[in-house]
């Protein structure tokens, strides 16, 4: 039986840390959260005497209804875990430390991640699409969806769209010119990304905003006219923080699960793949394990996408979510 509580646990853990407030806010929520102590009290056991069996059980209780823990921010849970065991051991008592075994691990852990979960597909997208067209003004509707479809179409982060300009779009072939990549446009995506640049207002619940550019941007932003005189000075981390957050705050009233817009980037990535060598070989290629042969050919078929930064391991861990076994 753990010799403190959990919570008395994590307050001592994070002020050992020593880090900064807002550090600690944002990351304490990831490992302190309340379905911890309701799955302590539904098995009758502390966060400290828990298997690894139970361990992934907890887990998949985190907002179980999607992918809130998604395989790629698995790894920050784990890490923050392992040390908070580390830290009972040094500071309470001998036990051993389950984050260290190895079904806790890279591909092991993924596995045991996905029991019971549907894959991702662009089906769910477009049913949060129709809920947003539902509840939202079609203008904002509109520009929601356009921003889903960039990052699914090849987009790979805000800052590509929000530096987005005229003279890197081909208009007939519907293609943008990025940094060592040419990303074809759906022709839905197309026609939206047109007609926001054409737009002069939005309407919004509380009056109308004014649609305008960011140092001569293609895509352009909804915002009050009284903030027209400064927009420009506004920095790009601010711009492309707003991109990321259309898709965070609306998308989520349309999903039962969270998704980003580097979720949205490895599902058409994932989507390509099918295309190019169809279903079963594709999630072969991804669920295989260290086969030279398919790590040649998904590291050879991501840096024709663009992918150029990644190993074939994390690559693999990021279309995860999209397989079906």
């Amino acid at each position: 039986m753990a010799m403190i509580p959990t919570k008395q646990l994590f307050d001592e853990f994070f002020a050992a840390k020593d880090k900064d407030e807002s550090y600690l806010k944002k990351v304490r929520p990831k490992a302190d959260r309340p379905e911890v102590y309701t799955y302590e009290e539904r098995i009758g056991k502390q966060l400290v005497d828990m298997n690894v069996d139970e361990l992934f059980d907890m887990l998949r209780t985190f907002n179980a209804d999607g992918f809130s823990v998604s395989y790629n921010s698995y790894d920050t849970l784990a890490v923050l875990y392992r040390q908070l065991f580390e830290y009972y051991i040094d500071n309470y008592e001998l036990i051993r430390n389950p984050w260290n075994n190895k079904r806790m691990r890279g591909s092991e852990a993924l596995q045991e991640l996905a029991k019971g979960k549907e894959p991702i597909t662009w089906q769910n997208v477009e049913d949060a699409i129709t809920e947003i067209y539902r509840t939202h003004e079609a203008d904002r509707a509109k520009y929601v969806e356009c921003i889903l479809r960039l990052f699914y179409n090849g987009f790979q982060r805000a800052e590509e769209i929000v530096q987005l300009k005229e003279n890197m779009i081909d208009f007939r072939a519907g293609t943008v010119r990025l940094i060592g990549r040419v990303v074809q446009l759906d022709q839905q995506c197309y026609n939206l990304l047109v007609e926001i640049h054409n737009m002069s207002k939005m309407k919004g619940w509380r009056g109308d905003y004014l649609m305008t550019s960011w140092h001569d941007s293609y895509f352009r932003f909804p915002i009050r006219p009284k903030e027209e005189a400064s927009f420009n000075d506004r920095p790009l981390e601010n711009i492309c923080n707003y991109i990321n957050r259309v898709i965070s705050e609306r998308i989520r009233q349309g999903l039962n699960f969270d998704i980003g817009y580097r979720e949205l980037f490895f599902l058409g990535f994932y989507d390509h793949l099918v295309k190019t060598y169809g279903m079963e070989e594709t999630n072969r290629i991804v669920l295989s394990l260290r086969v030279r042969k398919d790590v040649a050919e998904l590291e050879r078929a991501a840096r024709m996408y663009g992918i150029t930064k990644l190993t074939s391991s994390q690559i693999k861990k990021s279309l995860r979510p999209f397989v079906s076994e």
